[in-house]
């Protein structure tokens, strides 16, 4: 009896570790799933704001930067999706409760077979485990690749921007600002508010001899109407 109880705990103890391991390579990929959501919002901000200075690339170190930025983008993509490929593997196996079970059979065969149950679930959990595990092997390597094309780009862009002062990126750079300065400078033309001609009036005095209306007659109710006395014109 003590035999397969301690190897009902035993398999209870490992099942259970096996668990842990599953969530413990979840939290990791949500981690850095987030972090690479984040990288590529800013990259794709980046790009925004270079586009029109790097394409189309005329020299070596046009095309270099662009190379660069390319290989950044697939990296970038392809670690995103080996660590959400860990999100999707959801497969757990664990020890299922039944009632019946334990009424049906004597309390040495429930430490049995219930060890042997979690014996199984085991194996299963350690298989998924091990397939997400490579996967995050494989999406920790694929970022390592995209922090080594991080690195050179900005390196290749700092030699970019300080060592080549007539390149066509201060040229653009300085066109940018003249061209949104005269874009303000045309905004603030048209907010201009319009002047009024404020003129004094002419004072216009009346005909004293014009004729007046002939007023309308309006009865209300049981009055009598309004009529000419006799002896008024």
């Amino acid at each position: 009896m003590e035999k397969y109880k301690e190897l009902f705990n035993l398999s209870k103890e490992v099942l259970n570790e096996e668990l842990n391991r599953y969530r413990s390579l979840d939290e990791k990929a949500s981690k850095y799933l987030s972090a690479l959501t984040v990288l590529l919002g800013i990259y794709a901000f980046f790009v925004s704001h270079l586009f029109e200075q790097l394409f189309p690339p005329h020299d070596i170190l046009d095309w270099l930067l662009a190379a660069t930025l390319f290989l950044l983008f697939i990296s970038i993509i392809v670690s995103w999706f080996l660590i959400f490929k860990i999100l999707r593997i959801s497969h757990l196996s664990k020890t299922p409760l039944s009632i019946n079970f334990f009424d049906e059979h004597k309390l040495v065969d429930i430490y049995y077979a219930t060890a042997k149950t979690n014996h199984m679930a085991l194996l299963q959990n350690r298989q998924t485990n091990n397939r997400k595990s490579k996967l995050l092997e494989y999406g920790y390597e694929a970022m390592r690749i995209t922090m080594l094309l991080i690195i050179i780009f900005f390196s290749l862009f700092a030699f970019y921007a300080c060592h080549q002062p007539n390149h066509k990126y201060n040229s653009k750079v300085e066109s940018r600002s003249i061209t949104r300065a005269n874009q303000g400078a045309i905004f603030m033309e048209d907010q201009k508010p319009e002047v009024q001609d404020i003129t004094e009036p002419v004072e216009v005095e009346p005909d004293p001899d014009v004729q007046p209306l002939e007023p309308d007659i309006v009865t209300e109710g049981c009055d009598e109407p309004i009529t000419k006395r006799e002896g008024e014109d």
